[in-house]
């Protein structure tokens, strides 16, 4: 939706940047979309229908913000990845391993004679 009225991409990635900006809620109200008509069609329609209300009662309770509206679960799955490298690439990995070695190894030498 926000592509195709001309935002970019960053707020294309976040919409609730725009959505729950001022000038959205007052485009909005400009429509007739206003939280007073919002709240007065769900008062009239849980009245009218007073046994078979939870959805509306729901939907309330959301826009009062008495419950959160159910959000994508972050995943706690965490993944590993292996990397496979050339024997060559192995061999230089083992090289620069032996001089870090080497130079922590030294550096702790000098401050022992100290």
């Amino acid at each position: 939706m926000l592509k195709s009225v001309g935002y970019g991409t960053g707020l294309q990635n976040q919409p609730k940047r725009v959505l729950e900006s001022e000038g959205f809620k007052a485009a909005l109200a400009e429509f007739g979309l206003t939280e007073e008509l919002i709240t007065t069609a769900l008062v009239s329609d849980i009245n009218k229908k007073p046994q078979k209300r939870v959805q509306e009662l729901k939907l309330g309770a959301e826009i009062l913000g008495m419950v959160k509206r159910e959000e994508t679960p972050r995943s706690d799955v965490k993944n590993t990845y292996n990397f496979i490298f050339s024997t060559e690439v192995q061999e230089k990995v083992k090289v620069i391993n032996e001089d870090i070695k080497r130079m922590l190894t030294m550096s702790h030498d000098v401050k022992e004679t100290q």
